[in-house]
């Protein structure tokens, strides 16, 4: 059986940053699925499937967002969580599972963070 793309799940509140991001990872050839909040259990979805990355906007986190954070790595659900943010953040490491990136940039880091991640996946199958 063959192993299912990777699926890319962006969380971002404000429309045109989500639309930008949607348009332009599609180009890219992934599988998406957007929102613009993570309420009605949607990162608890069967829609939601391995391998998936997380992308979500900092202010869309409902609570504390280290602990938030840390009890999405604990449940393991995602392969690689990016949160994005209005702040530069320190240089990206695709081998992490947390990346912080900034709004001004994120198309491009995604873009080249998932072509990565893709090979990777492609590599393992």
């Amino acid at each position: 059986m063959a192993a299912q793309a990777i699926l890319v799940v962006v969380v971002v509140r404000d429309s045109g940053l989500r639309s930008a991001l949607a348009a332009h990872l599609s180009l890219d050839g992934l599988d998406l699925l957007t929102a613009s909040g993570i309420g009605y259990g949607l990162l608890g979805s069967s829609m939601i499937r391995e391998p998936s990355v997380l992308v979500i906007d900092e202010g869309v986190i409902p609570c504390d967002a280290e602990r938030w954070i840390e009890t999405q790595r604990s449940l393991g659900n995602w392969r690689h969580l990016v949160v994005v943010n209005g702040i530069t953040p320190t240089p990206v490491n695709g081998a992490e599972w947390l990346i912080r990136i900034s709004h001004r940039n994120s198309r491009e880091i995604l873009s080249e963070l998932l072509a990565d991640w893709v090979k990777d996946e492609s590599r393992a199958r």
